[in-house]
C-alpha cells in the first residue's frame, strides 16, 4: 500500500475520512490525533466525595467500569489499525468495539447522572 497509495480512506465511528498520503503517513496522523480524554483520578476524587450514601459506590463503580471499557476500547483501536488483518476479523472487532462503546455510554450517563 505504500508504494501506491496516494490516499487512504477510513471509516472510523461510522463516517469516512480521508488521509493524504501513503499507508505509513496515514497511521502517523491516527497517532497525532489524541483519544478521547480520560477522567482524571483528581476528577475522579472529587465526583466519589459529592456522592451520598449508596450512590458514592455506585459512582465508584461506574468510574471503574467506565476505565476499564476505555482501556478495552484503545486495545482493539491499537489491534484494528493492524495492517495485517482479515476482514472477518476486523468485522468481529469491529462489532465488538460497537458494543462496548454502546456500554461506555450507558456507564458514563449513570455517572454524570450520579455526579
Amino acid at each position: 500500500m505504500n508504494k501506491i497509495g496516494e490516499r487512504m480512506i477510513a471509516l472510523e465511528d461510522y463516517v469516512l475520512n480521508s488521509y493524504e498520503g501513503n499507508y505509513d503517513e496515514f497511521r502517523k496522523a491516527k497517532k497525532q490525533i489524541s483519544p478521547e480524554p480520560k477522567i482524571e483520578t483528581a476528577r475522579k476524587a472529587e465526583v466519589v466525595k459529592k456522592g451520598k450514601d449508596g450512590s458514592k459506590k455506585e459512582a465508584e463503580k461506574a468510574l471503574n467500569k467506565i476505565e476499564k471499557l476505555e482501556n478495552e476500547i484503545k486495545e482493539l483501536d491499537s489491534i484494528l489499525s493492524s495492517s495485517n488483518l482479515e476482514y472477518e476479523e476486523i468485522h468481529k472487532l469491529f462489532s465488538r468495539k460497537q458494543e462496548l462503546t454502546k456500554e461506555l455510554d450507558a456507564n458514563l450517563e449513570i455517572w454524570m447522572d450520579l455526579g
